[in-house]
C-alpha cells in the first residue's frame, strides 16, 4: 500500500487523480493488516476508481464543472462489491468528461499525460496522450499508484488507454456488470470494465464485480461462471506454466474489414505476429468477415449523442448540478420577476438561468455531443439518422454474431495508431477516429479485451519506444474463454519483459 501511495506522490504531474484518498486508505490497510482472516480475494489490494462512479461519502465529479461539488451518499454496485472483496480504494481518477472523449483531454480538472512520454520530456518532444475516457485510471495502473483500477466503456473507453498505456483493458458483456451508480454517458453502451497489468488481474477482479444486481433493470440474469479459476491460476503461475496452456480446437478469426487505410504499420505487424503467435498456440486462424464494420463509428455517434442529450438533461442547475454564478434569486429581484412581470418574463428568466447553468457547467466537448444529439432525436431528423442508426446497429451486432458463430475469438488492433502528442488539435473528428476498432464491439454488446504485445517506435516522437496493442472479442458471455485466449497471447508475447524502469511492472495474481 504505502508503495501505491509513494507513487501517487511520485507521480502527480500526470494529473491521474482528481481525489486522492491517502489518509483514508493508509487507516483502511492498517486495519486490513490487522485481519488475521481475509475479507476476500481482494484484500488489501489498492484498487483507483473511475470518477464516474459514485463513492459515498467522496466526492464524485465526472471530471465535469457540472458536479465539482457532489459527493454522492451511495456507493456504485461495483464499487461496492471490490470494498466487500476486501479491496482498498486509493483515489478517483480523472477522465473526459461524461466519458466523452478518447484521450483524457476534455476534463474540467486537465489534461492526464501519459507514464509512456516521460523519456521524451527533454527538449521540445511532446508529451503523449493517455487515451480516453478512462485515462486517469490507466495511467494509475501503470504508474503503480494502484494495481488495478475500474473503468467504463461506452465505446473503448477502457480498452484504448489500456493499449496506450501498455495494460490489459477487459469490457466484459453488457450487463455482465451493474450500472447502478455509474454516472450516465449513453445508457445501453455504457459497460464497467477492469484496467490491470495482467489478463490474470483482470480475470480476479471481473470476478468480483460481476453478477447479477436487482439495482439494475439492464444487469443479466444469467450467472457469471468464474474467470479465475484452476486453469487461469495455474496459467498465471509463471511463464513455463502459461505456454504450456494449448489453444488446440480454438479457431480465432481475422475480420478483413479491420484493416483500415488509417492503420500503422507497427499496428499492421503486430496483428500478423498475434495472429502468429495464437496460430502457434494450437488455434486455427482464419479469415471471416463483417461487413457493416465501415457503419460502425457513425453509427455509434448517432446513437451515443442521442442517449447523452437525454441523459444530461437532468442537469439544470436547479433539481441537480453546476448553478450559474447568478442565482435566479437574484436575478428575479433584480427584473422585478414575481411581482409586476408577466408568465413570460418569469419564463424567460427560467430559460436563461438554465442556459447558464448548462453552458457554464459542461465542457465544450459535452455541448457539442449533446447539441448533436438533440439533432438526431429532433423531428426533422429522427428517421434519417436515429432510427437508421439503430438499424445499422442490429445489423452489425448480427453480422458479428454470424462471424462468431464460425469462430471462437475475434483478433483485431485496438487502435489505428499509438498514443499522439498532447499537442494535436483536438479536432472531434480526427480524435472519433481513435475508437473505429473499439465500437463495434460496443455495439454489439460482446465481451472484448485489450492486451499489450509489443513496442514500436512512435510515429509522433521519433526514437520513442510505446506500446502497441491487440483486441480479442468474444462471444456473449463468453468471458472465460475469451480470457484464456488473452492470456496465451500475452505469455507468447511476454510484454512484461519489454517494460521500461520508468512503467511500473505491479501486480498481484
Amino acid at each position: 500500500m504505502q508503495r501505491c501511495l509513494s507513487r501517487q506522490q511520485e507521480t502527480s504531474g500526470l494529473n491521474s487523480f482528481v481525489t486522492v484518498l491517502r489518509h483514508a486508505a493508509e487507516k483502511e490497510a492498517a486495519v486490513a493488516g490487522r485481519h488475521r482472516v481475509m475479507k476476500g480475494p481482494l484484500h488489501g489490494i489498492p484498487i483507483a476508481v473511475k470518477d464516474n462512479f459514485c463513492t459515498a461519502g467522496v466526492r464524485t465529479t465526472a471530471s465535469s464543472r457540472m458536479l465539482a461539488n457532489f459527493v454522492p451518499p451511495y456507493s456504485a454496485t461495483a464499487v461496492s462489491r471490490l470494498e466487500a472483496s476486501g479491496a482498498i480504494v486509493v483515489g478517483k481518477t480523472n477522465m473526459d468528461e461524461f466519458g466523452m472523449g478518447s484521450a483524457t483531454l476534455f476534463s474540467h480538472f486537465g489534461k492526464t499525460i501519459n507514464p509512456w512520454s516521460q523519456a521524451a520530456e527533454e527538449g521540445d518532444k511532446p508529451r503523449l496522450a493517455a487515451g480516453g475516457s478512462s485515462g486517469g485510471s490507466a495511467v494509475a495502473v501503470a504508474t503503480g499508484s494502484a494495481l488495478a483500477a475500474l473503468g467504463s466503456d461506452t465505446g473503448g473507453s477502457v480498452r484504448q488507454p489500456a493499449a496506450f498505456c501498455g495494460l490489459v483493458g477487459l469490457k466484459p458483456t453488457y450487463g455482465r456488470v451493474s450500472r447502478h451508480g455509474l454516472i450516465a454517458y449513453a445508457s445501453s453502451l455504457d459497460c464497467p470494465g477492469v484496467l490491470t497489468r495482467t489478463v490474470a488481474d483482470a480475470a480476479l477482479v471481473l470476478d468480483v464485480v460481476a453478477g447479477r444486481d436487482p439495482l439494475d433493470s439492464t444487469c443479466l440474469e444469467q450467472p457469471h461462471r468464474p474467470c479465475f479459476d484452476r486453469t487461469m491460476e495455474a496459467a498465471a503461475s509463471s511463464r513455463a506454466a502459461g505456454l504450456a496452456v494449448s489453444l488446440r480446437g480454438l479457431k480465432v478469426g481475422i475480420p478483413a474489414e479491420f484493416a483500415i487505410q488509417e492503420l500503422e504499420g507497427s499496428a499492421v505487424t503486430a496483428w500478423e505476429e498475434g495472429a502468429r503467435l495464437l496460430r502457434d498456440a494450437g488455434a486455427d486462424v482464419l479469415p471471416v468477415s463483417v461487413p457493416s464494420i465501415p457503419l460502425a463509428l457513425p453509427t455509434y455517434f448517432v446513437i451515443a449523442c442521442a442517449e447523452a442529450s437525454s441523459n444530461l438533461a437532468r442537469y439544470d442547475g436547479i433539481r441537480f448540478g453546476y448553478r450559474a454564478s447568478r442565482s435566479l434569486r437574484a436575478s428575479r429581484s433584480k427584473e422585478g420577476i414575481g411581482s409586476a412581470n408577466t408568465e413570460e418574463d418569469d419564463q424567460r428568466a427560467l430559460h436563461d438561468f438554465i442556459t447558464a447553468s448548462r453552458s457554464q457547467g459542461f465542457g465544450d466537448e459535452v455541448q457539442r455531443r449533446v447539441i448533436s444529439g438533440c439533432r438526431v432525436l429532433s423531428a426533422q431528423a429522427y428517421a434519417t439518422y436515429y432510427e437508421k442508426a439503430l438499424a445499422a446497429r442490429l445489423r452489425l451486432r448480427r453480422e458479428m454474431n454470424t462471424a462468431l458463430s464460425h469462430v471462437d475469438v475475434l483478433l483485431t488492433p485496438v487502435t489505428p495508431t499509438g498514443p499522439f502528442p498532447l499537442t494535436t488539435p483536438a479536432e472531434p473528428a480526427a480524435l472519433m477516429v481513435n475508437d473505429v476498432m473499439t465500437v463495434p464491439a460496443s455495439l454489439a454488446g460482446l465481451p472484448a479485451i485489450a492486451v499489450p504485445v509489443d513496442l514500436a517506435p512512435s510515429s509522433f516522437v521519433p526514437g520513442l519506444p510505446v506500446p502497441v496493442g491487440l483486441q480479442l472479442i468474444g462471444r456473449h458471455l463468453c468471458e472465460q474463454q475469451l480470457l484464456i485466449v488473452a492470456r496465451a497471447l500475452e505469455v507468447r508475447c511476454n510484454f512484461s519483459e519489454r517494460i521500461p524502469d520508468y512503467v511500473v511492472k505491479a501486480t498481484f495474481t
